[in-house]
């Protein structure tokens, strides 16, 4: 239950619709205090949905069910709100926004999540050990939020977030596509460093088997068409490689 200190993230029942159309149904699940959920499915299951109604985005309808983090119900929490909480959402497409200032946008993430209201030179002090830690070159943050980004650039501004932002539990949603092997390997080791240094939780959603060789889930969601087909062990990922979604 929400109320177990064990568990961080609860789902209870969710049914969920956008124009009509059901897109999850009597979705159940839970992920706990420093623990890796992995979520697998076909194109079309519902995986992004899932990741964007825990962060609550708007163009989503939640028919029924509650989602409790942390022990708090926040079925009817804003995004801002359940960031300020301590969630994380890396998205599968991260939009591109020219005229917004990668630095000022930072800034004002981390002054509204964190209750904080720092000023330029006092924010470039965190920042700089952020960057470092990314490998991610001081001039990135001059340009507009991943605008004209590489795949791989706007992987490394919402990987950067995730440092300076420092949540209880990220949501993942593809943050290893359109990655070279280095960038790969880069992002890996600092999803790792933040789970051993802050016992972050992860809900990653990959096609990439690699992914969770290096980030091995304790639990595996599989979803088709908007509902939970099964759930397990690692096994069921070695199971999917072979035999498929089918």
């Amino acid at each position: 239950m929400g109320t177990d200190k064990k568990v961080l993230l609860e789902l209870k029942d969710i049914t969920v619709k956008a124009q009509e159309k059901t897109l999850l149904e009597h979705v159940s699940l839970e992920v706990g205090f420093s623990e890796t959920l992995a979520i697998l499915g076909p194109n079309g299951a519902g995986k992004s949905t899932l990741a964007n109604l825990i962060m609550g985005l708007p163009n989503l309808k939640r028919e029924q069910g509650k989602i409790i983090f942390n022990g708090e119900d926040m079925s009817s929490l804003s995004p801002d709100e359940r960031a300020k909480r301590g969630i994380f959402l890396s998205f599968q497409h991260p939009l591109e926004l020219e005229g917004v200032n990668m630095l000022t946008f930072l800034r004002a993430s981390y002054n509204a999540v964190k209750g904080k209201n720092l000023k330029i030179k006092e924010f470039k002090d965190i920042l700089k050990d952020k960057l470092e830690l990314a490998q991610v070159d001081k001039s990135f943050t001059s340009r507009f939020l991943n605008y004209k980004f590489s795949g791989g650039e706007k992987k490394r501004s919402e990987i950067l977030q995730l440092l300076l932002l420092e949540p209880k539990l990220a949501i993942l949603d593809e943050i290893d596509s359109g990655l070279d092997v280095d960038a790969f390997k880069v992002i890996v080791n600092i999803i790792k460093t933040l789970q051993k240094q802050t016992g972050l939780s992860l809900i990653l959603i990959s096609h990439n088997a690699k992914m969770y060789k290096e980030l091995t889930p304790d639990k595996v969601v599989i979803l088709k068409k908007g509902r939970i087909l099964e759930s397990g062990g690692t096994e069921l990922i070695e199971k999917i490689e072979t035999k498929g979604f089918s």
